[in-house]
């Protein structure tokens, strides 16, 4: 297969994982809270605040999708805006995906001069704002809390699990959001559910290093089923930083092809 060939594979598969990571049920939850201790309520609220240590997030990294490896650039600003280059060629940009404040998915193929657009407040897919976050915070091993409990923590539960970690439970929509935490409660893995997916979507990390913003993974590993198919996106950060001013350049070629996410999803893959 031609290196051209292969990197539109990648470029394909990596957006495929990252739509599958935030593609989740769209029903409302009606769980209620159960009492829990002072120690577990602070465990909790400690939670809730290493989830907010930074804003942003800038990083070379390593993709490996699929058992393909490929540079790229990555910056997030939770919530509002992803940014991701993939640069194959000794830094020269082949592709880039990125979602904008205003909940524009943009994919732009430099390879075949081609991009495409697709908005996400006119998707059948749940609540835009959500998906951005799943997303965002995904990618910079942050909880992600539903906007209406991020500062309180009567509506979690949280418990050990057999593997001697610590697991809360967040209502989402119809089902809860798992995420597992080590006895230091750093983020160490998650189970997100997705609408697309036959299990849920899978993510670890690790490789903790101490940073700025405190420990941080270098290494991040998801893993989804669809039908017969699985899906592995693995990241390496390198040298992260945090919280500084960043540019998102996300202009549009005048001189491309324009496709829909759709056609150019099956051409990629």
């Amino acid at each position: 297969m031609s290196n051209s060939k292969q990197h539109l594979k990648t470029a394909g598969s990596l957006l495929v994982a990252a739509m599958l990571m935030c593609s989740l049920f769209s029903c409302s939850s009606s769980r209620k809270a159960a009492h829990k201790s002072a120690a577990e309520a602070k465990q909790i609220e400690q939670i809730i605040e290493n989830a907010s240590s930074f804003k942003t997030l800038e990083s070379k990294v390593t993709l490996s999708i699929n058992g393909q490896s490929v540079a790229g650039q990555l910056r997030i600003a939770k919530d509002s805006c992803f940014w991701l280059s993939i640069q194959p060629f000794l830094g020269i940009e082949a592709f880039r995906v990125f979602v904008t404040p205003g909940r524009q998915l943009v994919v732009i193929d430099r390879l075949n001069k081609q991009y495409a657009v697709q908005d996400l407040n006119q998707t059948t897919l749940p609540e835009a704002a959500s998906l951005l976050g799943i997303l965002t915070h995904t990618l910079s091993n942050s909880v992600f809390l539903p906007e209406s409990r991020l500062r309180s923590a009567r509506d979690y539960q949280i418990s050990a699990s057999d593997d001697q970690r610590y697991r809360l439970s967040v209502p989402f929509h119809q089902n809860t959001l798992q995420y597992f935490f080590d006895r230091e409660l750093n983020y160490v893995a998650a189970d997100i559910y997705s609408q697309y997916t036959d299990a849920p979507v899978h993510v670890a990390y690790t490789g903790f290093q101490s940073t700025v913003a405190g420990p941080f993974p270098y290494h991040m590993q998801a893993t989804a089923t669809v039908g017969s198919r699985m899906f592995s996106l693995g990241c390496d950060f390198q040298r992260p930083v945090f919280d500084s001013a960043l540019r998102f350049d996300t202009s549009l070629p005048s001189n491309y092809q324009i496709f829909d996410i759709t056609t150019l999803l099956k051409a990629l893959l």
